[in-house]
């Protein structure tokens, strides 16, 4: 075979057993309108499809939120000691279900939050 430097000069050739090197000419970067336009279009598709993304996700984390469960923050020492049994300095965070409520499966020995 060819020492490397020469196949790197031919650019493409094999070297051992079917490994093939190629190589590209040096090509600089060139700075005008074609790169800036490049990267407006790169800049566009990014928002455009960010924008899709989140109006659709926004509608169905609101939706399941408010129809299936939520996450909430227990503070104070109104729910002792059930819950936060630290004190008045502590908190606990409660998953909701929302679901359960609006089915009327609720049992004796459930808690129960207003929101």
């Amino acid at each position: 075979g060819l020492p490397l430097g020469r196949a790197a000069q031919r650019g493409s050739d094999q070297i051992g057993r079917g490994h093939k090197i190629t190589t590209y000419p040096f090509s600089p970067r060139k700075s005008g309108r074609k790169g800036m336009a490049q990267s407006q279009g790169w800049v566009k598709r990014y928002l455009k499809a960010f924008c899709k993304g989140f109006f659709v996700a926004v509608p169905v984390a609101v939706t399941f939120l408010d129809r299936v469960a939520c996450v909430a923050r227990v503070e104070g020492a109104s729910m002792q000691p059930s819950l936060n049994p630290g004190g008045s300095q502590s908190s606990d965070v409660v998953l909701l279900n929302h679901w359960k409520v609006r089915n009327f499966e609720v049992q004796r020995g459930d808690i129960v939050s207003l929101v």
